[in-house]
């Protein structure tokens, strides 16, 4: 690969040598001022050309490489996105059977144990173990809004530390 730098500018490396030798040399005519300065100058012309080439061709490139990074950014805020709706779901559902459990065995445990106290105490009133259940029912929800904001904690956490424990591919 060293050999094909030095060729990329060969030619003009061998014009300006010409030029520097022709400055260093004592009795130089005119013309050979003048033919080496249209050479330089053609030169010059040809590497400025080649230059503003390479410029606006780069520019394009750069601003391809823009657009595609924000494509990907935004693809990545999307992914993110879905990532985290549906982690929410499965916590939403996963809250909802660990609720559905609770409430059965509050129901369960009031008809067992508080219903016979309850009926003891108050003489057979039906509101009373009506109330009880309905209190337990009321409390389902918020109950559940709890479980499904701690599990959704627990999931952010674990999956912080899976990335911060993930080894680096690039």
């Amino acid at each position: 690969m060293g050999a094909s730098k030095e060729n990329l500018f060969k030619a003009e490396t061998q014009v300006l040598e010409r030029s520097q030798t022709l400055l260093s040399k004592q009795d130089t005519s005119f013309d050979e001022y003048k033919d080496s300065f249209k050479d330089l100058c053609y030169n010059y012309s040809e590497l400025l050309d080649q230059t503003r080439l390479i410029t606006k061709v780069s520019d394009k490139l750069q601003n391809k490489l823009n657009s595609a990074y924000e494509a990907v950014e935004t693809k990545n805020l999307e992914l993110q996105n879905t990532i985290d709706e549906l982690t929410k779901a499965r916590v939403g559902r996963k809250a909802q059977t660990i609720i559905l459990f609770i409430g059965l065995s509050l129901f369960v445990l009031e008809e067992i144990v508080l219903e016979p106290i309850v009926d003891f105490s108050t003489n057979n009133n039906i509101w009373a173990g009506l109330s009880i259940k309905l209190v337990i029912a009321l409390l389902l929800k918020p109950l559940e809004s709890f479980v499904e904001d701690w599990l959704l904690k627990r999931a952010k956490e674990t999956n912080a530390t899976e990335t911060i424990t993930e080894p680096n591919l690039t």
